[in-house]
């Protein structure tokens, strides 16, 4: 007798064919069309607006399209056949063909990053202590070609806007404190593919350490590391950050602490604001939205890929910050986020706006 476990990794096997064409495959292919065809019970090619029908490119599927938003918002999506572990954790079909591809492609990461530790260590003796790419710059570039592979391999690749906004760090040369919401596992790659091949540090809960992969990744490329519940590891964080800034380093934050369960935005902690007030360096407001409806809190990969929902990265015109108490800092920043918000992640008129503790 065939066992649940046996059909649920069939199907997985079934889909990852499904989603690899759909990436790969160009928009006017038959067989492309014929498999979202299958998937979805429409076209590839069409978007159900308020009772008509408009057709665009598949590779503009990410774009912001408002009735295509609401109808999102306000329609339940079924995952399909779902497993739910002990821990309250779900995954489904969709979840296992993703973690496939990123702990496949996790496996060649683990390996070039293994490299580029022994060169780092074959630097410093070669220098005589000296040590190479003090930066880690080679680590970053690294996990930034994974990242780029597992979200092209599963169609999970953002919208990306206002980048022109950031003209003005680049021609000064300057580093930025980029500040982003935080609802999904996927706002990390999606906030890394908006900033791009520059270099950057993202600030890391502790928690991330016990995976084995993303382990070697945090510590090669030397990400800051922060323990939330010792007063000493956010002092240690905190110079750290400022560290990094000061030798031009950009540094990427997610103010809330950690992810909203239902996607809205929630308070912020002051940590990242003083950061980037002590080194002096702008903050760039970065709005991602709707990630939670295709990798909420509560699934351990996305249940759904990109493609079926307009994610996009919004990053905002720069925000100087000498001459500003925090909370004014916060307070702009803040505002500057919630405008490029959908309705569904914007905060309650009455919800508090700082963490206290």
């Amino acid at each position: 007798m065939i066992s649940p476990q046996t059909v649920f990794v069939a199907a997985a096997a079934a889909a990852s064919v499904v989603h690899t064409a759909q990436a790969f495959l160009p928009p006017s292919t038959p067989l492309r069309s014929s498999l979202m065809a299958v998937k979805t019970g429409r076209p590839a090619h069409r978007f159900a607006t308020s009772g008509s029908k408009r057709t665009v490119p598949m590779m503009q599927s990410l774009a912001i399209h408002a009735p295509v938003a609401s109808v999102i918002e306000e329609s339940p999506y079924s995952p399909g056949p779902t497993y739910t572990f002990s821990s309250g954790l779900k995954l489904n079909l969709f979840g296992l063909y993703y973690g496939f591809v990123s702990i496949g492609l996790g496996l060649m990461w683990w390996t070039a990053l293994t490299v580029v530790q022994f060169l780092l260590w074959a630097g410093k003796i070669v220098t005589f202590g000296k040590g190479v790419d003090k930066n880690r710059r080679m680590a970053i570039w690294v996990s930034h070609v994974w990242a780029v592979f597992v979200l092209i391999f599963s169609n999970c690749w953002p919208k990306i806007r206002g980048r022109e906004n950031l003209r003005s760090i680049y021609d000064k040369n300057i580093p930025a404190m980029y500040v982003a919401n935080h609802c999904s596992w996927m706002d990390i790659p999606f906030l890394a593919m908006s900033i791009g091949w520059r270099n950057y540090k993202i600030v890391s809960k502790q928690e991330l350490l016990k995976v084995p992969i993303l382990h070697k990744a945090l510590k090669v490329s030397d990400h800051v590391i922060l323990d939330r519940t010792s007063r000493r590891s956010q002092l240690e964080t905190y110079k750290k950050g400022v560290a990094w800034l000061k030798n031009g380093v950009n540094l990427c934050t997610f103010p809330e602490g950690t992810r909203s369960e239902d996607g809205k935005l929630g308070t912020f902690k002051r940590g990242a604001f003083k950061m980037a007030q002590a080194v002096g360096v702008p903050i760039v407001p970065v709005s991602i939205r709707y990630a939670h409806l295709m990798n909420p809190k509560d699934w351990v990969f996305p249940f759904r890929s990109g493609g079926s929902i307009p994610v996009d990265v919004i990053l905002g015109k720069p925000i100087p910050t000498e001459g500003k108490s925090d909370d004014e800092l916060m307070k702009e920043v803040r505002e500057a986020l919630i405008a490029e918000l959908p309705e569904c992640q914007k905060p309650l008129p009455d919800s508090p706006t700082v963490d206290l503790d």
